[in-house]
């Protein structure tokens, strides 16, 4: 029996499913990037291994746009929070420590810099697109795994399971 046919237990999709979303998560966390290819077979690969397999690149997809949503939002709040404490401690820290006057005039050269910058700086643009298309995929996802018992269950057709996997990937 193939790996995600008809005569696995419910149990064993979740497993498999639970599986490949912590090598994502993994890999993120690692910073590697993998492509896994199945394994060389005279078969073609069946209509339930495609919809798996759509529907596994559906959540890495939006763990994909979540993880550089999170890491633009932190970019964007580390530099407003650096502007905001430079300019309000630097002037009077500079004032009072006149030993490190060296040291505060570059603090405040920096905030200057960075404050003419900002506009220009790619992550304040990107949070709002990037966050629209991780709502986009988690949508997907959602109505893509609420078909899976059904797909994986054999209560669909083939033709019923290639309808599906259409018109999700034209939701893209």
């Amino acid at each position: 029996t193939p790996a995600f046919g008809l005569a696995q237990p419910a149990a064993f999709h979740v497993i498999c499913w639970a599986k490949n979303i912590m090598s994502l998560i993994t890999f993120w966390r690692t910073k590697k990037v993998a492509i896994v290819l199945p394994a060389p077979s005279a078969e073609p690969i069946g209509i339930q291994q495609r919809y798996w397999n759509h529907l596994v690149q559906q959540k890495f997809d939006e763990l994909y746009v979540s993880h550089y949503l999170q890491k633009s939002e932190w970019w964007d709040t580390a530099i407003n929070a650096f502007l905001a404490v430079a300019s309000a401690t630097s002037v009077s820290a500079w004032a009072l420590w006149k030993k490190y006057d060296l040291l505060w005039a570059g603090i405040v050269m920096l905030a200057q810099v960075i404050t003419v910058a900002k506009p220009f700086l790619p992550f304040k643009k990107r949070i709002a697109p990037l966050r629209a298309a991780g709502y986009a995929y988690e949508e997907i996802f959602l109505k893509a795994e609420a078909q899976w018992l059904k797909v994986s269950g054999g209560d669909m057709s083939e033709s019923g399971i290639n309808d599906l996997l259409f018109e999700f990937k034209t939701d893209q």
